[in-house]
């Protein structure tokens, strides 16, 4: 049930690698200020959508189990364990995609080798921190009675994880940001 709102969230992330060369050209126009407000706009965006996918596929990780959740209660896992389970589960649509994403839209916005490297790395390192803190936070607040999964990622939970989410992605942009202008 969540994929189809996944597609939604990877179509986005096109978009925006198949318009982000208007974006590139609009701001290398204001000169070399303009590529340092590129490669942190960059890093923001596609740590905005690593931050999207979280909510709705990482945080909801947990509350998956459902009425069933008494299954892996009684199993012999400890629940460190369990998390790290859910963070590896959640790792190819929140963290993978968007490093792909960062890598092509790099290309695409063409961003200086240095540039491309640092905003990339940071990307990969919001997009973890992301992944991370959306699957623990939806472990702290599970809906194993929810009728739909959607209910599993509107919750209060899951807005307060977004508004993290964000929050990380502003970071994440402001890191490359001052990085780009030293």
């Amino acid at each position: 049930g969540q994929w189809g709102q996944v597609v939604l969230l990877v179509g986005v992330g096109v978009l925006y690698v198949v318009n982000a060369s208007a974006l590139g050209e609009g701001l290398r126009v204001i000169g070399a200020f303009g590529g340092v407000v590129l490669q942190a706009m960059h890093t923001g965006i596609v740590s905005f959508i690593a931050g999207g996918l979280a909510v709705r596929f990482a945080f909801p990780q947990v509350g998956l189990e459902g009425p069933a959740v008494w299954i892996v209660d009684g199993a012999p896992l400890r629940a460190g364990r369990l998390l790290l389970a859910k963070l590896i589960a959640s790792l190819p649509v929140v963290f993978f995609f968007p490093l792909v994403l960062a890598g092509t839209g790099g290309v695409v916005l063409g961003l200086s080798p240095s540039s491309w490297l640092g905003s990339t790395m940071m990307i990969a390192a919001v997009s973890f921190a992301i992944t991370a803190s959306a699957t623990f936070r939806g472990a702290q607040h599970p809906l194993f009675d929810a009728t739909s999964l959607s209910e599993l990622a509107i919750g209060p939970g899951a807005m307060s994880t977004m508004v993290l989410t964000t929050a990380l992605a502003g970071v994440g942009a402001t890191g490359a940001f001052i990085a780009g202008a030293c």
